[in-house]
């Protein structure tokens, strides 16, 4: 359910000793900015108390990926306007990776069951003893943005849910309407099948990149599929491919949902540390410390997808924030 918002701000300063004065000679400044029928998808408020010291994460919707300094990336062009970011090396991971052995210049057997569940029987030298129940089995094709030729039936390539793990096979559905059929895939190369968890990134994910690619590419982008080692998005205007680029820390995150409005009163000096921020720089403090007509305000839009508060004076502190989606 969306929710309309009306945001209204009012600035006023006067010099006469009354009060506020109809002489506009007398007002030094006198300022009005009103947003009306503003839509959000959401909004939260809450009221918290904080421990002198006392730390709160507020929000925090990134999805941790594990990339780190001396990981290096790529971006390539799909078509369409659609791009792929791979980890190239490095121990990053987008989705917790399955190693299989054995796979490259091998056979694969598939079965169908009932046009609603297929076998996919591996030769005798393939180990797929890492792979879990309810692990994503990726099988390349057109629909995966794979590079042909392909070593399976297009109708059997694409996204699979594993049901069941045997000694030499797997047992797998659709994860939407069903497709598939018999054949045995031979000379099948180790990209051809790849098996993941599904506990990082996902589609409908947003994809922030502030850094280590070119400023053409540095945006924010949905993500329309993920795997281990890439995520694939898309791009309304077009970016460069770039390739064995060094990651620059902290510049390419990953979240699932962000806010566009952040509103926040205190009665203490608080911390304010804003999508993945570590530092202490950005600090509120209230005009006069116990008035609670004269604390201190902060109003941030843009895009938010994490926020931690600290108290940061010797007492306990009061801290009101809303948030909008």
């Amino acid at each position: 359910m969306k929710t309309i918002l009306n945001i209204y701000n009012h600035l006023l300063a006067y010099s006469d000793s009354v009060g506020n004065t109809d002489n506009p000679q007398q007002r030094n400044f006198d300022w009005s900015r009103k947003m009306s029928s503003v839509l959000a998808k959401k909004t939260a408020s809450d009221i918290v108390q904080l421990q002198p010291g006392e730390s709160k994460t507020i929000m925090d919707e990134t999805v941790s990926t594990g990339i780190s300094a001396g990981d290096t990336l790529s971006i390539a062009s799909l078509g369409s306007s659609t791009y792929k970011l791979s980890i190239d090396s490095g121990s990053g991971e987008f989705n917790t990776g399955r190693a299989v052995t054995g796979l490259a210049g091998t056979d694969v057997t598939v079965a169908i069951n009932n046009n609603s569940l297929a076998k996919f029987t591996f030769d005798g030298a393939v180990d797929i003893s890492t792979v879990q129940v309810g692990d994503i089995m990726r099988v390349a094709g057109v629909s995966t943005f794979g590079t042909a030729p392909y070593a399976f039936a297009d109708i059997n390539s694409g996204i699979w849910k594993v049901l069941a793990v045997g000694p030499d096979n797997v047992q797998v559905v659709r994860t939407d309407c069903f497709a598939g059929a018999n054949e045995v895939a031979t000379s099948v190369a180790a990209t051809d099948v790849i098996f993941y968890a599904q506990d990082g990134v996902a589609e409908g994910h947003s994809l922030l990149i502030d850094g280590t690619f070119s400023s053409a590419s540095q945006s924010s982008y949905t993500v329309v599929d993920a795997t281990s080692d890439c995520v694939f998005f898309t791009s309304t205007s077009p970016i460069p491919e770039e390739s064995a680029v060094s990651y620059v820390a902290g510049s390419i995150s990953i979240y699932k949902k962000a806010r566009f409005l952040v509103y926040l009163e205190t009665d203490q000096k608080t911390i304010l540390r804003i999508n993945g921020d570590t530092g202490d720089s950005l600090k509120v403090s209230p005009i006069t410390v116990g008035k609670d007509n004269l604390v201190g305000i902060f109003e941030y839009t843009g895009l938010c997808y994490q926020l931690e508060i600290v108290n940061n004076s010797i007492n306990s502190s009061s801290v009101m924030y809303f948030t909008a989606e």
